[in-house]
């Protein structure tokens, strides 16, 4: 009787762990980016502003298929060929600069993402990761804002400083005029329709 009551407690165990696990699970999906998300960086010269847009951002974020929106993964490439800065000297400028031929995509993958903040189908990460641009990678930081749209899609929004400088890349001239060091990345990226991974 000893042996089948411990059996039992042993299987009704086993039976509320394993219950536990299930409702605990949250399903993950590979989210690939849509055509409309957009990423750009904007610098200073000595005469006006400027800005480069990405014709094509191609990538993917690993994120929960549902509830609090928690990232687990991000890739992000964008040819450097696909870099409209507004006039075509500047864009075949700014190709040289960054050395297109031996490195054609800038690069940059999630290494962590820790939510600040969540309310409804909208979260705050604080995110690091690794950023590669022509043969140089750097750690880098930033505040990301998230959120689940209600065609299934997520978006986020961002941006960050850098400076040409750390990658080894100098500040483009074009016509006479000088540019700064430091340039501000922006992003609004939209994904959709993964597959569960696991």
């Amino acid at each position: 009787m000893k042996n089948q009551r411990s059996i039992l407690f042993g299987l009704l165990l086993v039976s509320a762990i394993l219950s536990a696990g299930w409702v605990g699970y949250q399903a993950k999906v590979k989210s690939a980016f849509q055509p409309e998300s957009k990423l750009w960086f904007e610098g200073t010269s000595t005469l006006h502003d400027w800005k480069c847009e990405a014709e094509s951002v191609s990538g993917f974020v690993e994120h929960e298929a549902s509830g609090n929106l928690k990232v687990s993964g991000v890739q992000v490439n964008v040819p450097i060929d696909k870099l409209d800065c507004g006039h075509a000297a500047m864009n075949n400028r700014m190709k040289q600069i960054m050395k297109a031929d031996q490195f054609p995509q800038v690069q940059f993958q999630l290494t962590s993402a820790k939510q600040s903040a969540a309310a409804a189908s909208k979260t705050t990460l604080t995110t690091e990761g690794r950023l590669s641009i022509s043969g140089v990678t750097k750690k880098i930081r930033m505040t990301v804002d998230g959120e689940r749209m209600p065609n299934g899609a997520v978006r986020f929004e961002g941006s960050f400083p850098m400076k040409m400088s750390d990658f080894n890349l100098e500040a483009p001239t074009f016509l006479g005029i000088s540019t700064g060091d430091g340039i501000t990345v922006k992003f609004d990226v939209i994904a959709g329709g993964g597959t569960a991974s696991r």
